[in-house]
C-alpha cells in the first residue's frame, strides 16, 4: 500500500513510518523539513507547511496514496481539508 503521512519527522510520526516501511509498504512522509527523516528510514519526503496541503492537492494525489495518517490534524478545519482532498482512500486516520 502507499501511505501518506503528514507531519513524518516527529518523534511518534516516526515510529508509524517504520512500521509501515517494515511491513513493506510505500511511504510518502509530508512534513515542513525542519527535521530530516531518521537514519535507515526509506520514505520519500515532500517537503510542506501543513496549511499549503491544498496547493499540492495535484502533486499529493499523483501519489495515489491508499491511506492517509495525518499527524498534525488540530482542528475540524484540519479534518475537513482531507476529507475534501483525499474522497477515495481506503483508510483516513486523524491524530492530534
Amino acid at each position: 500500500m502507499r501511505v501518506l503521512l503528514i507531519g513524518g519527522t516527529g518523534s511518534f510520526s516516526t515510529r508509524i513510518t517504520e512500521k509501515a516501511l517494515e511491513r513493506g509498504h510505500e511511504v510518502l512522509a509530508y512534513a515542513r523539513g525542519l527535521r530530516p527523516l531518521a537514519p535507515g528510514i526509506n520514505a520519500r519526503l515532500f517537503r510542506a507547511e501543513r496549511r499549503a496541503l491544498r496547493e499540492h492537492a495535484a502533486e499529493l494525489a499523483s501519489f495515489a496514496p491508499d491511506v492517509v495518517v495525518d499527524s498534525i490534524c488540530f482542528s475540524a478545519a484540519d479534518a475537513e481539508d482531507l476529507v475534501a482532498l483525499f474522497p477515495t482512500v481506503r483508510r483516513l486516520v486523524l491524530i492530534s
